[in-house]
């Protein structure tokens, strides 16, 4: 399998994450929209699926029917394959509604394969993704939930 071919696939599932933002701040932002982007970023730079699911509506909605049964399993697959991750948001814009919201950014991800076998020549180590991504608030857990997401894969040098 040729590099540019793996791209998609193997970097669907960190797509998944979906609102990978930036690299956690120190200080917690008073906006819950930001709050639930920077709990999906911290746990997809821990590698931790369970901690991302959690973010997810139950009745998330991705790409080609993807739900949460679809991003559990690519994102356990992913997280093996990679001996770590970084994460980078830019251009972040939010619109809040009466119930819902829309949150708007580039993400750079980056990452370090495992060198099993030529899973590094396969893996890609970085990639530029723009997220177009709604969140609802949950009442019972007392936070913003993912509840639908698109993307494009950007050249790196596209804005």
């Amino acid at each position: 399998m040729h590099r540019g071919a793996a791209w998609p696939r193997a970097w669907q599932a960190l797509v998944l994450l979906l609102v990978l933002p930036a690299a956690a701040c120190e200080r917690q932002s008073s906006d819950p929209v930001v709050r639930a982007l920077d709990a999906v970023e911290a746990a997809a730079e821990e590698r931790d699926a369970q901690a991302v699911l959690k973010m997810l509506a139950p009745d998330f909605k991705g790409p080609g029917n993807l739900n949460r049964t679809a991003v559990a399993s690519q994102l356990r697959r992913y997280f093996l394959a990679y001996e770590g991750l970084d994460v980078e948001r830019a251009d972040l814009e939010v619109e809040h509604g009466d119930a819902a919201a829309r949150a708007r950014f580039r993400v750079v991800f980056s990452g370090r394969p495992r060198q099993i076998g030529s899973l590094a020549d396969v893996l890609p180590s970085s990639a530029v993704y723009r997220f177009d991504v709604g969140l609802r608030p949950d009442s019972e857990q007392d936070v913003w939930l993912i509840s639908d997401a698109t993307w494009e894969h950007l050249e790196p040098t596209q804005p």
